[in-house]
């Protein structure tokens, strides 16, 4: 909405400038607009803050040396500005036989003409006494007043102020329709968004694989007022979304000062009992670290195929962190990834199901779950995630006999030798003592499917 103010007001020092600027009475520190008042003074000045919301806000007028909100505060107020137009007019000082019509010895002031007083409400502040009590110490007349006890009057010299209440205009506003967003913003490299970004829809679209937004200050931002992110589109893997200074996030029972997204996810966030607040959250921001079994292995989980790579830190922050909180033993060097034994005649990698912490800056290495065999859960006592257990296929010894009539495909191998009068009545067969594997891995019937880890 749109809010109409005319200014009555006049600066002391010729060459300085009235200045009007009004704050969000939740963060009374923050100016929402200022408006520098068109000369010459003196006369009523009509000016309109624009775009504004129907909240409570704190209305300033200075005399400033420049066009900025500082200086003497001329006037100020409370005010939800839901009517069209609003007068706003400066204090009135008197001294006495100085100010026009106001004269030591008497206990009446008629105002003149350039300082009228018809229509405007005030209260009457005795310098060096205080504010006056209407109708015990002064009585307000048509254009002026007088005061009331016996044997008082205005002494030599001395100083009135009048602070005039705010006149508002009867006819009313239609408020405008509510929006969820009032404006869009696109992000594509490090940014540190104000006050003025809050109930913006910011769309981070990175030109590069990682990104950090700094958050504004909670100091500088009014409460209740909805920031929406949205990690969607760009190159990037990982946006971090970091609070200022000290500042922090409540959210899944504790208070971090960083929350990161990946792509195709939205963090909703607003400034309540100084913290930032999380209204809503993609589920998958608390995903990382998951396996997912999935028939794609582009990342529209957002997730990485589970293939052995080298990641770095900084692209993939989020599973990076995950990592770093993981048991001793699940995350080992990178030298050790690649340790292997002898087993069954063949070689096995018993470390690359683990994390590794790459080459100890800048990357990390993701474990290989699609070649190492089914998983087992695990107690975390006796065996840790991403630890290789070795086929257990108990030894078989036994006699195997083939009926008349029948025969092994292709020979049945050393120590076989045939029975003599081998027929119905006499079946051919040999002992056997031990079966050993053949193959990688015992295998129950399958299908294959891409094994995937949630950044």
């Amino acid at each position: 909405m749109n809010w109409n103010v005319n200014i009555q007001a006049t600066v002391s020092t010729p060459a300085n400038y009235l200045v009007a600027a009004i704050y969000d009475h939740s963060a009374p520190t923050v100016v929402v607009q200022a408006i520098a008042l068109p000369k010459p003074y003196g006369g009523s000045i009509q000016i309109t803050f624009t775009g504004i919301e129907a909240i409570l806000y704190d209305f300033k007028l200075f005399e400033s040396v420049d066009t900025s909100p500082a200086g003497t505060i001329r006037s100020s107020f409370v005010f939800q500005p839901t009517e069209e137009t609003t007068l706003v007019r400066e204090d009135l000082y008197l001294v006495a036989d100085i100010s026009t019509n106001f004269v030591s010895g008497t206990t009446s002031y008629v105002a003149d003409s350039p300082n009228d007083l018809t229509g405007w409400t005030y209260s009457l502040e005795r310098v060096g006494s205080g504010t006056q009590q209407p109708g015990a110490d002064y009585a307000a007349d048509t254009n002026g007043f007088h005061l009331l006890n016996d044997g008082d009057f205005f002494g030599p010299q001395e100083k009135f102020v009048l602070h005039f209440l705010p006149i508002v205009k009867q006819s009313q506003v239609t408020p405008a329709a509510v929006n969820l967003i009032s404006a869009t913003r696109i992000i594509t490299a490090n940014t540190s968004l104000d006050f003025n970004d809050m109930t913006k829809g910011i769309f981070i679209q990175g030109a590069g694989s990682s990104l950090t937004i700094t958050l504004p200050l909670l100091s500088t931002v009014a409460d209740n007022k909805l920031l929406m992110l949205f990690s969607a589109g760009g190159n990037h893997i990982n946006a971090v979304i970091q609070c200022a200074g000290s500042d922090t996030f409540q959210f899944v029972g504790g208070t971090p000062n960083s929350i990161t997204v990946a792509q195709n996810e939205q963090l909703w966030i607003f400034k309540a009992n100084g913290i930032w607040n999380v209204a809503f959250a993609s589920d998958t921001i608390r995903m990382t670290g998951e396996v997912v079994y999935n028939y794609s292995k582009q990342n529209t989980l957002p997730a990485v195929f589970a293939n052995g790579a080298l990641l770095s830190r900084t692209s993939y922050a989020r599973l990076w962190k995950y990592v770093q909180s993981l048991e001793s033993g699940v995350v080992i060097p990178d030298a050790n990834w690649n340790d292997s034994i002898t087993y069954n005649d063949r070689t096995i990698f018993v470390n690359r199901g683990k994390f590794t912490l790459g080459d100890g800056s800048t990357t990390f290495r993701i474990p290989i779950i699609y070649s190492v065999g089914n998983l087992k859960a695990v107690d975390g006592s006796g065996r840790l995630p991403g630890a290789f257990e070795g086929d257990q296929v108990g030894a078989f010894t036994g006699t195997i006999t083939v009926p008349a009539g029948n025969s092994f495909n292709g020979s049945p191998g050393s120590g076989y030798t045939p029975r003599a009068g081998r027929g119905a009545a006499n079946p051919d067969s040999f002992n056997i003592t031990t079966v050993f594997n053949t193959g990688n891995e015992n295998k129950q019937a399958n299908i294959g499917i891409y094994a995937l880890i949630r950044i």
